[in-house]
């Protein structure tokens, strides 16, 4: 009879956690930091969290956390929101486990708070497994030869959702390229942490460079520091030309398609890590 009264109870707390009609203290915390402090609408969405007439939880992965909002209760708290519009991402830890989680929150077109998500900012091991063989499929590379970098020199981003693609489009004003879109959809930007950090840009990091005399600006996808950046040409929207832009850009140099530029990075890792044991 106790055996079955526990997993009653358990079954009772789990149901609780998926749905309920209220967000927890920290929930609204998140919230309330996702969303822009000095914007009026924020009155209206916060009120929105707080009088939410059901929520929906689940976990995606051991790792990820999505709380769903499905309607709204008072039709007063929508706002004006002609397509969906996904917050920057906040990236919280928490003190007991000490994992990392990267949350963003979604207002839907026609202005209700519909989406709290938090995804793991570095991969678990099995995941990181997963990301190290799409990857190496992907640029043509050995899966020995990027996990023989290591995880304490190597860090290997989540996989970009479409948002983070979209997003960084909106905030970048131009279309990315398909090559980098189907990279950071395997792993969003990776990098190297040994004296000077060295990083390839995953959605949140990539940033426009314009250029005096080039038609459209470039994509950087890595700063070199004083030696300039390594950067993406837009002439073309599915193959990314790759070059490296020293600070006379008279001096560029064309490094090739991004795959080679994946490729060859991931080998210089692996080559300095030897060299280093040596």
């Amino acid at each position: 009879m106790i055996g079955k009264w526990f997993k009653r109870l358990n079954w009772w707390a789990t149901d609780m956690w998926a749905h309920s009609n209220t967000l927890t203290i920290g929930e609204l915390a998140v919230i309330r930091a996702l969303l822009p402090a000095k914007d009026v609408r924020t009155v209206k969405l916060l009120s929105q969290a707080e009088h939410t007439p059901a929520v929906e939880r689940s976990l995606i992965s051991p790792d990820s956390y999505h709380l769903h909002i499905p309607y709204v209760k008072d039709g007063h708290d929508l706002i004006a929101a002609e397509a969906d519009v996904t917050s920057p991402p906040l990236v919280l830890k928490d003190l007991v486990s000490g994992r990392k989680l990267r949350f963003t929150v979604r207002v839907r077109r026609g202005g209700f708070l519909n989406d709290l998500i938090g995804l793991p900012v570095v991969p678990s091991p099995q995941l990181r497994e997963e990301i190290i063989t799409e990857l190496a499929r992907w640029c043509g590379a050995e899966p020995s030869e990027i996990r023989d970098v290591g995880a304490e020199t190597l860090t290997l981003n989540m996989s970009a959702t479409d948002e983070d693609a979209s997003g960084a489009e909106t905030r970048l004003e131009c279309r990315l390229p398909a090559e980098y879109k189907e990279f950071v959809r395997i792993c969003n930007g990776f990098s190297l942490e040994r004296g000077r950090r060295y990083a390839v840009f995953g959605t949140a990091d990539i940033y426009a460079l314009k250029v005096i005399g080039e038609p459209s600006p470039l994509l950087v996808l890595t700063d070199l520091y004083e030696q300039g950046v390594v950067a993406m040409e837009l002439a073309q929207q599915d193959i990314a030309t790759v070059i490296i832009l020293p600070r006379d850009p008279a001096q560029r140099e064309r490094i090739g398609n991004l795959r080679t530029y994946i490729r060859d990075t991931l080998d210089w890792f692996k080559q300095m890590r030897r060299d280093r044991q040596c």
